[in-house]
């Protein structure tokens, strides 16, 4: 373990090495390689809402607000995403830290907010990439890619037209969360949109992402670099072993649910019976009829 010197900049942490030899244990390579390969560009969206992208403000709670964001992308969005609910796990991410014997001030670390969210059910587990392909394959796989990065003094703002230069000195440490996966930007080439924790003003916005600010595009040469300085790359498990689905959902707004067979946008309601959904007001749908049976 390694401790820089104090963050240049509130909203960073101290920039903590420390890979467990357990992670080798648990790897994503094996779990992206036995699935279907994509061989396209991949957006993971957020859900329907104004409230993205989140802001931590002035504080080191960038595990935290990361988080929330990551639950938040697809493929499995989670709604009620919001600041004070960001807030409430950076502190579990520090009393997590604290169990394992870490006290410092600036932030909380990969492997503590990682533990945090599966002891709390919100993950059923997470597993490690190692250095740029394992990352880019489990991105354009599988879904978001959580990052830990040493984060740099030109880092603070993209270009006007997104791009995010990683150069400069070190600043301290930063939790983000890659978003999407693009063989060939027409102005950068390859590399992935990343979601930022900073708030509406910063960034540009992806619409392939239902984000109108927030983003930056990391170019592949620049991620590879981030990684290979002590850089760690997470991804959870869930989205290698899908959680069972309810029979029934509905639509945010709409009048009517659905059977869970029926191929809707999106999931925003779950039901456990028929009659759950009929109580919740709604009729069943036209197309794919759901019944008790």
């Amino acid at each position: 373990m390694t401790d820089p010197e104090q963050p240049v900049d509130p909203r960073l942490g101290l920039r903590i090495v420390d890979h467990d030899p357990q992670n080798l244990e648990h790897l994503a390579r094996p779990l992206t390689a036995a699935m279907p390969q994509w061989d396209r560009d991949r957006y993971w969206p957020m859900p329907d809402g104004n409230n993205f992208p989140l802001n931590q403000g002035n504080k080191p709670e960038c595990t935290g607000y990361g988080t929330a964001h990551e639950l938040a992308l697809g493929p499995v969005q989670i709604l009620g995403m919001t600041p004070s609910y960001a807030h409430a796990r950076y502190l579990r991410n520090v009393q997590e830290d604290r169990k394992m014997g870490r006290r410092f001030t600036g932030g909380a670390t990969v492997a503590a907010t990682m533990r945090a969210a599966k002891k709390d059910g919100l993950i059923t587990g997470y597993v490690w990439n190692l250095g740029l392909s394992d990352t880019l394959d489990a991105l354009t796989n599988v879904g978001p890619v959580c990052l830990g990065t040493t984060w740099r003094s030109d880092m603070f703002q993209p270009d006007g037209d997104g791009r995010l230069r990683c150069t400069g000195s070190d600043a301290g440490g930063h939790f983000w969360v890659l978003a999407a996966r693009v063989r060939n930007h027409p102005k950068f080439g390859a590399g992935c949109w990343m979601v930022q924790t900073w708030g509406p003003r910063w960034g540009v916005g992806v619409k392939e992402l239902n984000l109108t600010s927030g983003c930056a595009f990391v170019v592949d040469d620049d991620l590879h670099e981030l990684l290979a300085a002590h850089g760690e790359s997470v991804i959870m498990r869930d989205f290698y072993e899908p959680p069972q689905r309810a029979p029934f959902h509905a639509i945010r707004g709409a009048r009517t649910f659905h059977r869970a067979a029926h191929a809707t946008v999106r999931r925003d309601q779950e039901f456990g019976s028929f009659a759950e959904a009929i109580g919740s007001g709604l009729r069943p749908c036209a197309i794919c009829q759901p019944t008790e049976t």
